[in-house]
């Protein structure tokens, strides 16, 4: 089985480098770069990320939750979206999941209909448009 998916080898890292050569993803990585040479940025992230799934959780366990407590991390959460550095990381992160998943479905829609799919079957498999769906 090896020997046969080493065929594809050189198309996925052609694939790969076209990501790498994309000028979208080629301007996100000073985003990502910033991110990474900052451990107040990454600190201050985990930390409301801790937070959160702190309060996650508590709720499942059937704690109920002070709204106060849902209130102070949902505004502790929000100001994160001000700070440059992690706005810019999560701009790069958004990017790099809708590539993902666009090669994710492409790739899956090739095994369902055993050929490469057009763009009109692509967007039937688009999101309903619907938050709160399971499609975002």
């Amino acid at each position: 089985m090896t020997s046969e998916l080493t065929r594809f080898d050189d198309k996925l890292f052609d694939l790969c480098r076209a990501i790498l050569d994309d000028p979208d993803y080629r301007a996100l990585q000073p985003n990502l770069e910033a991110f990474f040479a900052s451990p107040a940025s990454q600190e201050k992230l985990a930390r409301i990320q801790g937070k959160g799934e702190d309060l996650q959780r508590r709720q499942m366990s059937g704690e109920r939750l002070p709204a106060h407590e849902i209130a102070a991390f949902e505004e502790e959460r929000d100001a994160l979206f001000d700070e440059p550095v992690i706005r810019g990381f999560f701009d790069a992160q958004q990017l790099a999941h809708r590539i993902q998943a666009r090669i994710h479905d492409c790739v899956s829609k090739t095994f369902e209909l055993g050929r490469v799919p057009n763009p009109e079957d692509l967007k039937k498999d688009e999101c309903c448009g619907n938050s709160g769906c399971g499609c975002h």
